[in-house]
């Protein structure tokens, strides 16, 4: 401190022998810098008490360094930030046990503001990305976005551009690749009465990014719409090649293995109120249910196949893969030996192969339930089973829980070795 004089100004003051020699205030020790921090936050006086701080303490607390630039925009980031806007409720637990992570409905546009703003910030990245693009795949990708309205839809697109699933994988029949698809299905002309057909893109797009969002609704079609999630995880690109000629005038599509697929009486109407499905689920689910069936009708008015049974078998569930892959697949339903038919699973996917369908028992829907293997997990805990349940969700099951109400698998023919047991 200075010390003030009176009297005359032409004789300073002599400094005291108990002063220092500077004048300048001493610099803050650590306690002094804590301590003003802690009370800068906690009185909230930030303004008066930085200004304080710049005078008293100086650059010891750091109130005059410059804040860190906020950190850049990643793929990596934009990625995750958008799956985790397609998560509804994850950790809720299932009817049998099994941690459940719940997907929006494809139909589900609540989100639409954060969507818009996750686009907005991913502009630089997808300019990047579309310019990577041959000239033709730019005017594809710039077309199709052109034709989504909704917000979550075209932030699943530019999702699957940043991820370099664009321009994507062929098609198992025409060579057209994913984006050639979704660029060919928002061109072209659907069945006049098809009541949403202004949804199909949108709700196809949103199907591709996340499959395990692909729901059944209230109808008795597990085996179909697993089947279908299982061929937009396998092939995205023949998905939406099936999902095009079923929502064309003629409403028929060969399949991968020379079959037609055709749509079903009654689907071009509108569902009742309360079924839950999107219009897409609503085209290929019953056709998926008639190819299934061989020679036996499937009902949509009334949810039946098998005559007076809903649902479908094992056997139907492999018939139907091999008509949407042309791949060869085996069945077995066993529900005396759950042992057998868990390692046999676990063996197809631990040794790569997919997909992997399961029949099991479940408590709330009083029959069997057919869903895919999506992945396995072994951890500290334990071995988990990850299964894609059509109703759009994944359901972590533990290892015996998946056991124990195992009771049929379809698994691809080049990994089976046949035990002994009931093979269909």
């Amino acid at each position: 401190m200075i010390r003030k004089t009176t009297g005359s100004k032409s004789a300073p003051a002599a400094p005291s022998r108990r002063s220092s020699a500077s004048t300048q205030p001493k610099a803050a020790t650590k306690s002094q810098a804590t301590a003003f921090k802690r009370d800068e936050l906690s009185t909230g006086r930030g303004g008066a008490l930085r200004a304080n701080a710049q005078k008293y303490l100086g650059a010891q607390i750091g109130v005059s360094s410059p804040r860190p630039p906020p950190p850049q925009r990643t793929s990596e980031i934009a990625i995750a930030q958008a799956k985790a806007l397609f998560v509804k409720t994850p950790g809720t637990t299932g009817a049998i046990g099994g941690a459940v992570t719940d997907f929006r409905a494809v139909t589900d546009k609540s989100l639409s503001v954060e969507a818009q703003a996750q686009l907005e910030k991913n502009k630089a990245l997808e300019q990047k990305a579309v310019a990577a693009l041959s000239k033709a795949d730019q005017q594809r990708y710039t077309d199709v976005q052109t034709k989504l309205v909704d917000p979550t839809a075209k932030l699943a697109m530019q999702t699957m551009l940043l991820e370099g699933r664009l321009p994507g994988e062929k098609d198992l029949r025409d060579g057209k690749t994913l984006l050639q698809q979704l660029d060919g299905l928002s061109k072209q002309k659907f069945a006049p009465e098809l009541a949403g057909a202004d949804q199909i893109l949108e709700q196809t797009v949103k199907e591709v990014f996340i499959p395990a969002a692909i729901g059944q609704g209230v109808k008795n079609t597990c085996g179909a719409t697993s089947a279908g999630a299982a061929l937009a995880v396998e092939n995205p690109a023949e998905y939406v090649r099936l999902i095009a000629g079923l929502a064309s005038p003629e409403g028929t599509v060969v399949m991968a293995n020379g079959d037609s697929l055709v749509r079903e009486p009654g689907t071009l109407s509108a569902d009742p109120a309360g079924v839950d499905r999107s219009v897409t689920q609503r085209l290929f689910g019953p056709a998926a249910m008639e190819y299934a069936n061989g020679s036996l009708d499937y009902d949509n008015e009334r949810d039946i196949s098998m005559i007076l049974v809903g649902g479908m078998t094992a056997g139907m569930e492999e018939h139907l893969l091999e008509g949407l892959l042309n791949r060869d697949f085996t069945s077995r339903f066993d529900p005396l030996d759950p042992k057998g038919l868990a390692e046999q699973a676990i063996e197809a996917i631990d040794s790569g192969e997919s997909p992997v369908a399961v029949t099991m028992g479940w408590p709330n829907i009083l029959k069997n339930h057919i869903l895919m293997i999506d992945r396995v997990e072994r951890t500290d805990e334990g071995t988990f089973v990850v299964v894609r349940n059509p109703w759009g969700q994944e359901e972590r099951l533990p290892y015996d829980t998946f056991k124990e109400h195992l009771n049929g698998v379809v698994i691809p023919t080049e990994q089976v070795v046949p035990p002994s047991g009931n093979w269909a």
